[in-house]
């Protein structure tokens, strides 16, 4: 499953999807399975000119566990603000839904871990 991730971070990086405007609908749902069960993995890229709040990540968070994602991965160009991390720290622990929200310089370590070239 870690390569797997890696992967989508990669793509996410580096093929233009965070290059188009948010304003359309671009969740990617992943699903697989695991041990005769289907799970499914929510992606959202979010390119925004300062940080991300709360609002800006809302609907995602109900609408993946709503559906029943086991987790939701929001992948970023900037860090998101201290009210946006209290409420989802106490979403996750009140759900089972697993929140991860990727910023632009966790990309960067990450390809560069994975040996992954980013285009300039």
């Amino acid at each position: 499953m870690k390569r797997f991730l890696i992967l989508f971070i990669f793509l996410f990086s580096v093929s233009g999807i965070c290059s188009a405007a948010s304003a359309m609908y671009d969740d990617i749902v992943v699903e697989y399975k695991e041990h005769d069960t289907i799970q499914k993995v929510f992606f959202e890229c979010k390119l925004r000119s300062g940080n991300l709040n709360l609002r800006d990540i809302s609907a995602n968070l109900i609408i993946a566990f709503n559906e029943g994602a086991v987790a939701l991965i929001i992948i970023t160009n900037y860090d998101y603000t201290d009210q946006a991390n209290e409420n989802i720290s106490m979403f996750c622990k009140k759900t089972i839904l697993n929140i991860k929200i990727i910023i632009g310089e966790d990309i960067q370590k990450i390809c560069q871990i994975s040996n992954l070239k980013i285009k300039d």
